[in-house]
C-alpha cells in the first residue's frame, strides 16, 4: 500500500490527542445497531405489493430496491447508517452532526442529487406510451453528456447512502423516545433506572451494540456471522460538503474524514470485543435485554419496519423530486409527530430530567463509546489499534474509501476475559446434592420442525392450541362435527411482512397437528405451512365493530374492502397474542393486533392513541373485528397496545367464556397527579353478546351496553404516594385464569405484584380481592408478574399459582414461586423452583405452561444457554401440595427438595434442563403449548423458536422462525 494512501501518522496522532481532549462523556447510538436495523429493513423493502406491476410506484420502488440490494453498495450503506453520528464530541462538530439527524438534511441531499446528477427517470423519446408513465432510466448528466459506468455507480451509491441516513434518523427517533413518552429508552428508564432517562441512555446506546456483538460471537463459524461487517466504507465526501454548504453549515474536510473514521473503528471494535463485555451491560438493565427485539416503539423489529415506511415517501422524492415548499417533516408519521411537538433537536422527551446529564453537559455532546473506553482500558486500546490502522484512498468523483486492511489480525490481539462465567455450585446452600436427570416421567421422539420459511417474520413467537376444526370444515363438515376432537395449533409470525402495505403487519398460521404427526413423521426436513389467516385468506365478516361513547356500536361492513385499505402505519403485529374462546359450544379463535396505530401527532403530548384491534375467527372465517379507535371511557388518556396479553375466562360458570385483554402500555390517571405513564389496564369483553348481535345485524346499526368492563390497578395501591409520571406499573402485562375459584389474576411487574379479581354476582363488576407480592427483597425490574404466570389444580384438589421471576438479582438467573390459593382469597408461598444450571442471564421462569395431563408445569426461557433456549419440567402437583405428597417415581428422577418444614423458609425445588434448543441464538422456548395430539392420553409439547435462521449465511433467510412438535413415545410406560 502506497504511503500516500494512508492517513499520515503525525496528523493522525494530533487528531487522536485532540479527540481525547474534546470528547464528551456520554455514548452515541450504536453503529452496529443501526447497521443491523438497515440489514433487516433492506430485505423488508425488497418485498413488493402484489398486483402493482408496471405502475409508476412499482417501477420507482423496484429501482430503489435494486440499488439497496446491490452487493457492491454495502460499503456505502454501512457508512450512511453511521453517518449522522459522525461529529459528536469530535472537533466541536456537534451542530452539523445534529443537523444530519433530521429530515431537512434529507431534503437537502435529495435536491443536491437532482441538481448535480439529474433525475433518475426522464420522459421517453418515443411517442408510444408503454403504460409506465412514459419514463425511462436517466443515464445523462444535466448538461446532456453521458454518465460513465463509474459515475452511474457513484450516483447509485449516493442514493443508497441517503437511504441509510434516513433510516438512522427514524430509528433514533423511537429508540431515543424523541418527543415520544413511551419509546424504548424511556421505557428502560422507567423500569430499571427509577425514571432517569440519562442513566438509561448511557447504558442502552452502547448496550444494544454489545448485545448484538454477543449474538454474533455465539453463532457457529460456518454462519460467517461477522462477514457482513464491511472492512471498508465508501463515503461521498464532496457530495456531503456540498449538501452541508447548501444548508449553511460548512464542515472542515480533514476533521470530517478523521471523525468519520471513528465509526469504522467503533463497529469493528465492538464486534471484536462486545461478546466479552456482555455481562457488564446485561446486569445493569434486564429490560434492555428483554425488550431489545420486540418492543413496540424502538425495538429492532419496529425500527426496521418504520424505516421502510419512511422510505416509501423518500423513494418518490428521489425518483420524482420534491416540492419546493417541502421541509421533509412529512416523510412519515414519526417525523410528523416530532414536528407537531416542537421537535427537531435531540433531548429527552417531555417531561425532561434536568439537567440532561448528571454533569450538566448538553445531551448532544457525546463521543462514540466514550464511557466504555473510560472504564475499560482494553477496549480503549482496541479502538486505538483499529483507528491507527485505518487507510484512506481517494476515489473518482469526490468520494473516499476508508478501510482496515486486516481487521482479523487486530481483533486477535484483544485480550478477552476467558474466566468462566459459570455460577452454578456443586451443591446448593442447604447441602442437598444436585439432581442429574429431569423429573419428567416420559420420553419424546425426535421433534418435527415446522416453518413458513419467510425471513424476518419470527414464526412461532406465540402459540395456542384449540379445537378449531379447520381441516374438517374445509372438507365440508358441520362446525361442531369438525371441531370435535380436532387439535389445531395457532402459531404467530407477528412481524411477518407480506408487502409494502403490510410492513410488520403480522400473520397467523393454523396447523392441524394430528395431520402433521400422521403425514410428516419421521421428520426429514422443516415443513412449510401455508397461512389460513393472513389478509388474503377466507373471510366472512358479518359486522365490523367499533365502540363509541359508552355503547358498543355494530356497523355492517365488507371485510374485503376493509382489508384493501392501506394501513395508516406499519407494525400492526397481527398475532401478538392468540387464545381459543368457547362460546355456545363452539371454539372461536381470538387474534390480536395491538399496534395498528402507534403514533399521534397531536399536542399536548399526552393524548389519545388508537390501540389496535382483535379478530374473532370461527375456523378460517373471520366473523368479527373489534376495533378500539374510539374505546369507551378513554377519558383522553393514551390507549395503546390493546391485546398484548389475552386469556379466556368463564366468570359466571355459564359455559360461555369472556375474553380478557391486557393493555400494559396504556396510560392511567390519578386524581391530583394527572397522567400515569404506562400504568396499564385490562378490559373484559363479552364476546358472546357481540356474536349474538352480529348474527342478526341485517344491515342495521345496533347498540349494546355493558359488553365491555374496564379493570384498572386498585386505587388503594397508590393512595398516599407521591405523584410520579414514570410509574410503569404495566398492569395487564400478564394474565391468568384460576378455574377452580373463578378468579382473574393480573400481573403488574412495575408494581411487583399480581392482583386478583372476582365477578360480583350482584353488580356484575370485577371486584379486587387480594394480591400476591414479590416482597421488598425483589427489585422492581425482577419481572415478577410480567412474564411467566400460570395456574392449575393439584391431583389432591388444591389450586395453585406460579409466578416467574426471571430477572432476580444482577445475574438474572431466575426462579419460579409457587403459591397455594387458600379459600379462593389468599395466596400463600409454599415453594421456590430453581434451575440446576443456575445460568447467568438464563432468565429461568420467563415462560410457563400448565401440563394438566401430568399435573406438571413446563418452564422455558429463550435466553438460556446463551440465547439458544431451554425447557424444564417440574412435578407441580407434588410441589403445591401442602403435605408434600411426593409421587416417588417423579421425585426420584431429579426433583429435589432443598428445604422442608423449616420455620421462616419455603421449600426450594431444584430441576434440571430437559430440552435444549437445536440452534444457537434462536430463542427456543420463547413460547410453549401443550395438548394431547395423538389421543393417547398423554400431553405432547409444542415449542416456538422465533429466531430460527438467525445464523444463516444468506442474509435474506434470517429470523424466519420455527416450531418444534414433540410427541410422547412412552405409551407403555
Amino acid at each position: 500500500m502506497a504511503p500516500s494512501s494512508r492517513i499520515h501518522s503525525v496528523i493522525r496522532a494530533c487528531l487522536a490527542l485532540l479527540t481525547l481532549l474534546l470528547a464528551g462523556s456520554s455514548s452515541a447510538c450504536g453503529v452496529l445497531t443501526h447497521n443491523e436495523v438497515f440489514r433487516r429493513a433492506r430485505y423488508l423493502y425488497s418485498l413488493t405489493t402484489p398486483g402493482e406491476d408496471n405502475t409508476p410506484a412499482h417501477r420507482h420502488h423496484q429501482l430503489i430496491a435494486n440499488i439497496l440490494t446491490t452487493p457492491g453498495y454495502q460499503s456505502a450503506e454501512q457508512a450512511g447508517a453511521f453517518f449522522p453520528d459522525w461529529g459528536y464530541g469530535c472537533f466541536s462538530s456537534d451542530v452539523p452532526s445534529e443537523a444530519a439527524h433530521w429530515p431537512p438534511f434529507i431534503i437537502a441531499a435529495v435536491r443536491h442529487l437532482h441538481t448535480k446528477y439529474g433525475p433518475l427517470f426522464v420522459p421517453a423519446t418515443s411517442s408510444t406510451h408503454d403504460g409506465n408513465d412514459g419514463l425511462i432510466a436517466n443515464t445523462l448528466w444535466p448538461n446532456g453528456t453521458a454518465l460513465t459506468r463509474d459515475q452511474q455507480e457513484h450516483k447509485e451509491k449516493l442514493i443508497a447512502f441517503i437511504f441509510a441516513v434516513a433510516l438512522h434518523e427514524s430509528s433514533d427517533a423511537t429508540w431515543h423516545s424523541l418527543k415520544m413518552y413511551n419509546g424504548y429508552i424511556r421505557m428502560v428508564a422507567g423500569l430499571d433506572f427509577a425514571g432517569s432517562y440519562s442513566d438509561a441512555h448511557s447504558v442502552v446506546d452502547t448496550g444494544g451494540d454489545i448485545l448484538l456483538a454477543n449474538r454474533l460471537d455465539g453463532l457457529p463459524p460456518e454462519s460467517e456471522a461477522k462477514s457482513w461487517v464491511s472492512a471498508g466504507w465508501w463515503v461521498p465526501v464532496d457530495d456531503i460538503f456540498e449538501i452541508y454548504n447548501s444548508m449553511g453549515l460548512p464542515v472542515n474536510n480533514l476533521g470530517f474524514r478523521f471523525c468519520l473514521s471513528r465509526g469504522l473503528a467503533a463497529i469493528h471494535a465492538v464486534v471484536s470485543a462486545g461478546g466479552a463485555l456482555y455481562g457488564s451491560f446485561a446486569e445493569r438493565s434486564p429490560a434492555m435485554l428483554d425488550f431489545f427485539d420486540e418492543y413496540y416503539l424502538g425495538g429492532m423489529d419496529e425500527m426496521a419496519a418504520s424505516a421502510v415506511w419512511c422510505w416509501r415517501n423518500l423513494t418518490e422524492w428521489v425518483v420524482v423530486g420534491i416540492d419546493d415548499g417541502s421541509d421533509g417533516w412529512n416523510m412519515c408519521d414519526i417525523f410528523k409527530l416530532i414536528k407537531a411537538r416542537d421537535g427537531g433537536k435531540i433531548e429527552p422527551p417531555d417531561p425532561p430530567d434536568p439537567p440532561f446529564d448528571h454533569d450538566g453537559r448538553k445531551y448532544g455532546e457525546r463521543d462514540l463509546f466514550a464511557a466504555l473506553r473510560e472504564t475499560n482500558g482494553e477496549f480503549e486500546a482496541l479502538m486505538e489499534r483499529y483507528q491507527d490502522n485505518i487507510y484512506q484512498d481517494e476515489l473518482p468523483d469526490g468520494a473516499i474509501k476508508i478501510y482496515i486492511q486486516d481487521p482479523e489480525s487486530i481483533a486477535s490481539a484483544y485480550r478477552r476475559n476467558t474466566a468462566s462465567t459459570d455460577t452454578k455450585p456443586d451443591d446448593d446452600k442447604f447441602g442437598v446434592p444436585r439432581p442429574t436427570p429431569s423429573p419428567f416421567p416420559g420420553a419424546f421422539g425426535d421433534p418435527i420442525y415446522l416453518t413458513t420459511g419467510k425471513p424476518f417474520s419470527k414464526f412461532g413467537s406465540y402459540l395456542s392450541i384449540g379445537s378449531h376444526g379447520l381441516a374438517g370444515m374445509a372438507a365440508g363438515k358441520d362446525v361442531r362435527v369438525a371441531q370435535a376432537g380436532s387439535v389445531d395449533l395457532t402459531a404467530s409470525a407477528f412481524v411477518e411482512t407480506e408487502d409494502q402495505d403490510y410492513v410488520a403487519g403480522g400473520a397467523v398460521y393454523s396447523i392441524d397437528l394430528t395431520e402433521v404427526i400422521r403425514s410428516q413423521r419421521p421428520n426429514e426436513a422443516i415443513q412449510r405451512m401455508n397461512s389460513r389467516y393472513n389478509k388474503d385468506g377466507e373471510t366472512d365478516t358479518t359486522c365490523h365493530v367499533r365502540l363509541t361513547g359508552s355503547m358498543a356500536t355494530f356497523t355492517p361492513g365488507d371485510d374485503d374492502k376493509l382489508l384493501s385499505t392501506p394501513p395508516v402505519h406499519p407494525n400492526a403485529r397481527f398475532g401478538a397474542a392468540t387464545t381459543p374462546l368457547r362460546v355456545n359450544g363452539l371454539t372461536y379463535n381470538i387474534v390480536t393486533a395491538p399496534g395498528a396505530s402507534v403514533y399521534n401527532d397531536s399536542s399536548p403530548r399526552i393524548g389519545f392513541v388508537s390501540a389496535g384491534y382483535m379478530d374473532v375467527f370461527l375456523g378460517a372465517r373471520r366473523v368479527l373485528r373489534l376495533s378500539f379507535a374510539e374505546f369507551p371511557g378513554g377519558e383522553g388518556v393514551g390507549e395503546r397496545e390493546f391485546g398484548t396479553a389475552v386469556v379466556a375466562a368463564d366468570f359466571d360458570g355459564s359455559g360461555d367464556e369472556e375474553l380478557v385483554l391486557g393493555m400494559p402500555f396504556a396510560d392511567g390517571q390519578r386524581e391530583g397527579c394527572g397522567v400515569q405513564l404506562a400504568e396499564g389496564e385490562v378490559v373484559v369483553v363479552r364476546v358472546s353478546e357481540l356474536l349474538r348481535a352480529a348474527e342478526g345485524c341485517g344491515g342495521q346499526i345496533q347498540e349494546l351496553d355493558g359488553v365491555v368492563t374496564r379493570v384498572r390497578i386498585p386505587a388503594e395501591e397508590k393512595r398516599g404516594e407521591e405523584c410520579a409520571q414514570n410509574t410503569y406499573e404495566w398492569f395487564g402485562r400478564s394474565l391468568v385464569w384460576l378455574k377452580q375459584s373463578r378468579t382473574l389474576g393480573v400481573g403488574a411487574p412495575g408494581r411487583g405484584k399480581v392482583f386478583f379479581f372476582k365477578l360480583d354476582a350482584q353488580t356484575q363488576a370485577l371486584e379486587y380481592t387480594f394480591a400476591i407480592a414479590a416482597g421488598t427483597e425483589t427489585a422492581k425490574g425482577a419481572g415478577f408478574g410480567g412474564w411467566g404466570l400460570e395456574s392449575g389444580v393439584t391431583p389432591a384438589g388444591k389450586e395453585w399459582v406460579v409466578v416467574g421471576v426471571p430477572n432476580d438479582g444482577s445475574n438474572q438467573v431466575g426462579h419460579v414461586r409457587v403459591y397455594s390459593i387458600v379459600n379462593g382469597g389468599e395466596g400463600v408461598l409454599v415453594a421456590r423452583v430453581v434451575s440446576y444450571e443456575q445460568e447467568r442471564f438464563g432468565k429461568f421462569g420467563m415462560v410457563m405452561k400448565n401440563d394438566e395431563g401430568e399435573a406438571g408445569l413446563w418452564i422455558a426461557s429463550p435466553w438460556a444457554n446463551g440465547e439458544r433456549g431451554a425447557v424444564w419440567w417440574v412435578d407441580i402437583g407434588a410441589v403445591a401440595d401442602w403435605g408434600g405428597g411426593w409421587r416417588g417415581i417423579k421425585n426420584g428422577r431429579g426433583q429435589v427438595q432443598a428445604v422442608m418444614g423449616v420455620e421462616g423458609e419455603v421449600r426450594e425445588i431444584v430441576v434440571r434442563e430437559l430440552l435444549a434448543g437445536p440452534e444457537p441464538k434462536a430463542h427456543f422456548g420463547a413460547s410453549i403449548a401443550v395438548a394431547d395430539i395423538d389421543g393417547d392420553g398423554r400431553s405432547d409439547l409444542v415449542v416456538g423458536i422465533p429466531f430460527h435462521g438467525v445464523g444463516r449465511r444468506d442474509e435474506n433467510a434470517r429470523y424466519a422462525g420455527a416450531v418444534a412438535v414433540y410427541v410422547r413415545e412412552d405409551h407403555d410406560a
